[in-house]
């Protein structure tokens, strides 16, 4: 994306403010946030700030210090207000003669990825979520403390966490989830017909389209769709089973995983064109056998 295109981008998701983002060299995010209307100039010329109000970048007589903009990073931050969204775009550090400062974080990770690609080899990292629950204060926020004290893989009768687990967001308590029959929580067991059935009392084809059974399984797939996103980056998703041929299941998981991915999947595929990267199989009901077959016939004339 060049500058051009940024500005274009920018206007069309109606942002106010760029936080123009960087990192100290203990790894704290810095920011420098400026109106829409001084982002040409910054594009073109860089932004001058005082290096010395940053811990370990330089003294106080070696101060000036300058952002590049990288178009490439741009991202709207999803939490801000409509009337004052904001955007970030993470920049490089360059000192006064044009050279690149060594104490940017950003900027000696480049060079280290420089090395690696002169031998052959390829960096490859992936995310790990972690999530917190804290108490709330009557609709007034929430303090840091958390709701108990249960560590990893601990069982308790007293475990708040999993009160919340059992609670859907509108406040209604989940049927216990049925094992598959393999005995295991496996995707399957979450969101296939007989797995409804058990949930729900009746069989799957019997459900109205508007059933809140149908949103359910829609937000399992749709978590599980995202996980297999970010961590496998498939070209397509090829989504087989009878509740993915319900209609309204589809529509929910075109809408759902998006807002899971939450912005950090910056792919047109996903953002403009889900529809054709999350599909249904072109064989339909018959694929997995028609594939079968086709495997068998490969493998009998190898």
């Amino acid at each position: 994306m060049n500058a051009k295109d940024l500005v274009k981008r920018i206007k069309e998701d109606k942002v106010n403010f760029i936080s123009l983002q960087f990192t100290d060299v203990m790894g704290a995010v810095k920011s420098v946030d400026m109106p829409l209307h001084n982002l040409e100039g910054a594009l073109e010329d860089g932004v001058w700030f005082d290096g010395s109000s940053v811990e370990g970048f330089a003294r106080i007589q070696e101060s000036d210090m300058r952002l590049v903009l990288d178009p490439d990073t741009y991202a709207v931050l999803p939490w801000s207000p409509e009337d004052r969204r904001r955007a970030r775009v993470f920049c490089d550090i360059f000192m006064p003669d044009g050279e690149p400062f060594e104490g940017d974080p950003r900027g000696t990770l480049k060079r280290a990825l420089a090395k690696l690609a002169e031998r052959g080899w390829t960096y490859n990292i992936g995310p790990e979520p972690e999530f917190f629950l804290f108490k709330g204060s009557n609709g007034h926020g929430v303090h840091p403390v958390p709701h108990d004290v249960g560590g990893y893989f601990d069982f308790s009768s007293f475990d708040e966490a999993v009160q919340v687990r059992l609670t859907r967001p509108d406040g209604q308590v989940l049927p216990p989830q049925p094992l598959d029959e393999l005995g295991g929580f496996r995707f399957e067991g979450l969101a296939a017909g007989p797995s409804i059935e058990k949930r729900w009392g009746q069989r799957a084809e019997t459900l109205p389209p508007a059933h809140p059974a149908w949103e359910l399984e829609a937000h399992y797939i749709a978590l599980a769709l995202a996980g297999y996103i970010y961590t496998l980056s498939p070209q397509r998703i090829i989504l087989g089973g009878g509740v993915s041929q319900q209609p309204q299941v589809m529509k929910m998981v075109w809408e759902k995983v998006p807002a899971l991915l939450n912005g950090y999947i910056q792919s047109p595929e996903i953002l403009v064109n889900i529809q054709n990267y999350i599909v249904n199989p072109g064989l339909g009901n018959q694929s997995g056998v028609l594939g079968a077959l086709a495997l068998a016939d490969q493998t009998y004339h190898s």
